[in-house]
């Protein structure tokens, strides 16, 4: 059994925490500072593992997966360290940062992410009128583009993705929800 994952926005340290496994003392806590993702044993003690962060942590997908893998928004430690543009996804229970990519634009720019999810498999990130999608391997299945309708974010489980589009504007928002098809774009 798995809890919610919370990350509390506008902290010094973005306070994270992840319990998975929670059905008894074998389960892990993964709590986050600013600099790392650390795991902890729920029946007690020092941390079993540490992930260490290039930029603080923005945000973070709802749950975790049932086989214990989080998406997790970061800031960029290159270009602008203030800007949540990278996203990843780590295994609490083996204490791994899978990858790291940057939903990155024709045109080469990189795209600011305000929520992330899993859902169906899928990696699923959205910002100010970007959204970006992997494989939960991290294999790209789409970029940053130009389209009609913003996504304003996502929701899943582990069976199918959805996704929330305004396709309207600031004085009169369309909103529509839409199943995501997780195939690559040709």
């Amino acid at each position: 059994m798995s809890q919610r994952w919370a990350v509390r926005p506008g902290s010094a340290l973005a306070a994270v925490l992840v319990l998975s496994g929670c059905g008894g003392d074998d389960g892990m806590a993964g709590v986050g500072g600013a600099a790392e993702i650390s795991g902890y044993p729920l029946a007690g003690g020092k941390a079993a593992w540490e992930v260490p962060w290039a930029g603080e942590i923005c945000r973070s997908s709802p749950t975790p997966t049932k086989d214990g893998k989080v998406a997790v928004v970061f800031q960029n430690d290159k270009k602008d360290p203030s800007v949540c543009t990278e996203v990843g996804v780590v295994d609490i229970e083996q204490g791994k940062l899978l990858w790291r990519k940057q939903g990155v634009d024709a045109s080469g720019t990189s795209a600011m992410f305000d929520e992330v999810t899993i859902g169906g498999g899928t990696v699923a990130a959205a910002g100010t009128g970007a959204s970006a999608g992997w494989k939960l391997d991290g294999t790209p299945l789409w970029k940053p583009s130009d389209e009609p309708c913003d996504t304003v974010g996502h929701a899943g489980d582990e069976t199918r993705l959805v996704a929330v589009r305004d396709c309207g504007d600031t004085d009169s928002p369309r909103p529509k929800v839409e199943t995501v098809d997780p195939a690559p774009a040709p």
